[in-house]
């Protein structure tokens, strides 16, 4: 079965290490879910990401030990296996794809932008959270108006995302994300009963 996980690790000095996570099946529709933050974007839209992931908190939890040998990190995870992992350099900034033309909404919990015919959204997971969750919603806008929709809820992709911080924790060095959404056509979205950017 192919799955995916999306989490956070603490290692500790001590040689402890914990794991709090979002997991899923990759074979298994996820249903789209409105986090709560709008009024961002080409369209003030409310954001859309994988249902569960709008959470107040991480549904799992893992706690173990670590060890480092070298450049692999072994994880062992107290009743649940060990997992490895190759310790290495952070890749420098630059050569990767990038938006730069984001526009903040009039909250603190989102950023819009487009490009040609695609609307995209940054969001936090919902209205409330502090942790480093975001979501990435995006749509093409011409499927939104052959439908008659100023937000569309056809079948648009959701990325669920953790911020990555850099080694001192103090800024964001970029996102880890797993898509959360496929092609095949699903049922449309309930539509959101807030408006507005929330704050």
């Amino acid at each position: 079965m192919a799955w995916v996980r999306l989490a956070t690790y603490s290692l500790t000095a001590d040689g402890k290490a914990y794991d709090s996570h979002f997991h899923g099946s990759q074979r298994v529709r996820v249903n789209r879910t409105y986090t709560g933050v709008s009024g961002c974007g080409a369209r003030a839209c409310q954001v859309q990401t994988a249902n569960g992931f709008q959470a107040t908190g991480f549904p799992k939890e893992l706690s173990g030990t670590y060890t480092v040998t070298g450049a692999v990190l072994r994880i062992t995870w107290t009743g649940n296996g060990w997992e490895e992992r190759t310790v290495s350099e952070p890749i420098p900034p630059g050569g990767s794809r990038r938006m730069t033309a984001w526009r903040r909404c009039s909250g603190s919990r989102c950023l819009g932008g487009a490009t040609t015919g695609t609307d995209y959204y940054l969001a936090t997971a919902n209205a409330t959270s502090t942790d480093r969750r975001d979501t990435i919603w995006h749509w093409r806008r011409e499927l939104a108006d052959g439908r008659g929709e100023h937000c569309y809820t056809g079948n648009s992709h959701v990325k669920p995302m953790l911020r990555i911080i850099d080694s001192s924790g103090g800024s964001t060095d970029g996102w880890r994300s797993r898509r959360r959404s496929t092609g095949r056509p699903r049922a449309r979205a309930p539509r959101p009963t807030t408006s507005g950017c929330s704050s």
